[in-house]
């Protein structure tokens, strides 16, 4: 298994020592051996989050707004610059990432794109910090992507996507957001899964030989994003066990994972053949997995067969 980028806290710590908020090393712990796959983190701050009033601003495109209109707009991000610029640029030279590259326009104000770390409590503690700060707007679900080291798009990749959806991991809202006028999810067709992407070694921190990178999730809160990354990781690993050896106990838990999975919701929901095909033309199929997310039985059913498993992972997993 490649090791990840960081395997300890030393990107919280600068972060603390740069905004100057007391920093206690000793109440962090990891096991002190761990068998999982590296995780990254991307979170984007949208236009949407950022400005004010955004809505109001851009009831028509910006290309025919008036130039007063332009003006007061210049003069209102003169203001958000001087709010958010200066923590995230603190933050950037604290060791976290800019997702913008040299050369490149962000999609949105501000992405983070955290390094790979070898535990998912390792990032995650970042992210809480970033809320804590305000950096990271709280309950605005605000895109992220999560990669996944050492693994290839198959159809495990393609379940363990639908299961952080459902649990949490996204809204309707996300899943539904591809249209005609913007890019869209990946296809759940063949060996291609709806909103994940494969990654490959040129691409990637870490020295990992390919990756895949689910990105139909969202970030509202330190307490989901920790029990989103935790989830990912955890059943990963029992994924990239049952791709290796088929009788190891890692294994069988993700095979009774997924057969849950298929036989429970997938065959009833008629989602089990060319899964997620391209959302702009099959939006009807996509509106079954927005339905199914706000579905309380069974997303209730899912959450107590998974986190009954997440718990026999960690042992199986850690040793402390």
């Amino acid at each position: 298994m490649i090791r990840a980028i960081e395997n300890d806290y030393a990107t919280l710590e600068k972060l603390h020592k740069n905004f100057n908020i007391p920093f206690k090393l000793n109440e962090l712990s990891l096991p002190s051996t761990y068998f999982l796959p590296p995780i990254g983190v991307e979170i984007e701050i949208g236009w949407k989050h950022a400005v004010p009033n955004y809505s109001s601003w851009f009831q028509e495109p910006f290309k025919q707004w008036s130039v007063e209109k332009k003006k007061d707009f210049d003069v209102l991000m003169d203001v958000v610059d001087r709010r958010y610029k200066p923590n995230i640029a603190l933050a950037i030279a604290s060791g976290i990432p800019s997702g913008k590259k040299e050369g490149s326009v962000c999609d949105g104000y501000c992405e983070f794109a955290f390094s790979p770390v070898s535990h998912y409590d390792i990032v995650s503690k970042q992210i809480d910090f970033l809320f804590s700060q305000n950096i990271l707007p709280q309950n605005k679900d605000l895109s992220m992507q999560i990669t996944l080291g050492d693994m290839r798009v198959n159809s495990n990749t393609g379940i363990l996507s639908f299961i952080l959806e459902m649990l949490g991991g996204s809204t309707p809202q996300r899943v539904l957001s591809p249209n005609s006028n913007s890019r869209f999810w990946a296809k759940k067709e063949s060996q291609h899964t709806g909103g994940i992407l494969e990654r490959y070694a040129y691409e990637l921190k870490g020295g990992s030989e390919s990756a895949v990178e689910l990105r139909t999730l969202v970030a509202n809160s330190s307490s989901q994003v920790h029990g989103v990354l935790r989830t990912a990781q955890l059943l990963a690993a029992s994924i990239e066990h049952n791709e290796l050896d088929s009788n190891s106990e890692p294994s069988l838990i993700w095979e009774s994972i997924k057969s849950e999975v298929i036989e429970s919701i997938f065959i009833p929901h008629n989602l089990h053949r060319k899964w997620w095909l391209d959302p702009v033309k099959n939006k009807s199929q996509w509106t079954v997995l927005a339905n199914l997310m706000e579905d309380e039985y069974v997303v209730g059913n899912l959450w107590n067969l998974v986190n009954s498993k997440l718990t026999t992972l960690e042992s199986l997993l850690f040793e402390k």
